[in-house]
């Protein structure tokens, strides 16, 4: 594969007004994507989070490149349960209904449970479907980092790599 294949082609984001500039995102990343696709006769585009997918969905139905879709999670869900979207709200259906696009298109998806993929699997659009999940697993092995039987001398150090806020629970962390 030639080195420039991977190369960045950063584009700008536009946050305002929202729905506009999301669809004129998706559309422009789209279009950008297309022409290295092209010449670079891509097979699989990987894609994290569900706008960029909906991108890669344009290169797969143009050129018949495969689409892995690394969603991790149910991203409309989390945004209800961290209180950002109402869930009986238009974007959160409109969402909910990329998401199963996404879901019947991909060729392949990424989650970050077994219980998700399980879920996933369950949904009634992919029933009978032979749906390939690969799964990141975030958590701790317990069994190769145990915690000390009594606590050690001296000061307590903790490293937190991740987000604060809205479902992440912080606070059960400290």
């Amino acid at each position: 594969m030639p080195s420039d294949c991977a190369g960045r082609h950063p584009l700008t984001y536009h946050k305002a007004p929202s729905v506009p500039a999301t669809l004129f995102d998706i559309a422009h990343g789209t279009a950008r994507a297309l022409a290295p696709a092209l010449r670079h006769r891509v097979r699989i585009v990987h894609a994290r989070s569900y706008l960029p997918a909906l991108m890669a969905r344009g290169v797969k139905r143009a050129y018949g490149a495969k689409l892995l879709f690394d969603m991790r999670g149910l991203w409309a869900d989390e945004r209800v349960d961290g209180g950002l979207w109402p869930r009986e709200g238009a974007v959160y259906r409109t969402v909910k209904g990329l998401e199963e696009g996404l879901l019947v298109d991909a060729d392949d998806g990424v989650t970050l449970t077994h219980a998700l993929a399980g879920e996933i699997r369950s949904f009634p659009y992919l029933r009978g479907r032979d749906v390939a999940m690969s799964i990141i697993l975030t958590c701790a092995d317990l069994d190769r980092f145990r915690t000390p039987a009594t606590r050690p001398e001296g000061p307590f150090t903790l490293g937190y790599l991740g987000s604060v806020g809205t479902w992440y629970l912080f606070d059960e962390v400290l």
